[in-house]
C-alpha cells in the first residue's frame, strides 16, 4: 500500500495529473486521542505586523516549520496562535522561523502563567 501511495503522489510531483486522495490503513491506525495529546499551542507576539499581508507572511513561514500542525494570524492582535508536535520541534524554532521572514516575534505572556490565552 506504502508503495502504491508513494507512485502515485511521485506522478502528481512530476506533472502526471494524479492527485493523492486517500491514506494509508496504517495512517488511520493511530487513535485520535493520541495524536491530540502530542500537540501544544502557544500564542506568540508579532509587533511588526501592519499590513495585510503581514500575517499572510507569517502564517505560511511557521506552517513550513516541520512539526507544525496549525496556524492563525492576525494582524489585528498582532499574535499568531501555533499548534505543534512538542517532539518534532521546540519554541525557539517557531520565533526563529518568524524573524527569519522580518517579523521577530516573542512568547505572549499569559496571565494565568500558560503559553495560549
Amino acid at each position: 500500500m506504502k508503495k502504491s501511495l508513494l507512485i502515485i503522489a511521485l506522478v502528481a510531483v512530476l506533472g502526471g495529473g494524479a492527485i493523492l486522495t486517500s491514506v494509508s490503513a496504517e495512517d488511520n491506525a493511530k487513535p485520535a486521542a493520541t495524536a491530540s495529546t502530542e500537540q501544544k499551542m502557544v500564542t506568540l507576539d508579532v509587533p511588526g505586523m501592519f499590513c495585510p499581508t503581514c500575517p499572510y507572511t507569517v502564517r505560511k513561514s511557521l506552517e513550513k516549520v516541520s512539526g507544525v500542525t496549525e496556524v492563525e494570524t492576525s494582524s489585528e492582535t498582532k499574535t499568531a496562535v501555533v499548534k505543534y508536535d512538542p517532539s518534532k520541534v521546540d519554541i525557539d524554532a517557531l520565533i526563529a522561523a518568524t524573524t527569519n521572514v522580518g517579523y521577530p516575534s516573542t512568547v505572549h505572556k499569559c496571565e494565568a502563567d500558560t503559553e495560549v490565552c
